[in-house]
């Protein structure tokens, strides 16, 4: 009799308090994580040039600058893109921010058109591509409605 009671209480030791350890002590060492290193990328800046231009017309005595033309670049004048401007008195127009690369240009005018336009979107609006290689000089020939 004297061994069940000596079996019972042992095995109530162990259950009840899970052996010679107590509940809130781990079972095995804590393994501490040693810090994470952070090794910095160098961010190269993004080289940026000046895409601008004249909107002009023909006409029979040359070219002659159209002012108010809203022009529009969705891939350049800012970092973001979406820029719009307008020609002014003398005709030009100048986007900055732009990258070397292709640029479509789309424009409004009330009294005016394309005269060469390089695509479509949707066979609807016309834009006229620009290239882009370093500070860009891209005049655009408009014809009138």
């Amino acid at each position: 009799m004297r061994r069940f009671w000596i079996a019972a209480f042992l095995a109530a030791a162990t259950f009840v308090g899970g052996g010679c350890e107590s509940a809130a002590t781990p079972t095995s060492p804590s393994v501490i994580a040693p810090a994470q290193t952070f090794t910095p990328v160098p961010v190269v800046p993004t080289r940026t040039y000046i895409l601008s231009g004249l909107v002009f017309e023909m006409t029979a005595s040359g070219r002659r600058a159209v002012e108010g033309v809203e022009l529009y670049c969705d891939s350049c004048g800012s970092p973001v893109g979406h820029t719009f401007t307008a020609s002014d008195a003398r005709g030009r127009y100048q986007f900055e921010w732009s990258m070397d690369g292709r640029h479509p240009l789309q424009l409004w005018s009330d009294g005016y058109a394309l005269a060469n336009p390089t695509g479509s979107y949707g066979g609807k609006v016309e834009y006229v591509t620009a290239t882009v290689n370093g500070d860009t000089q891209f005049d655009i020939e408009v014809v009138r409605r």
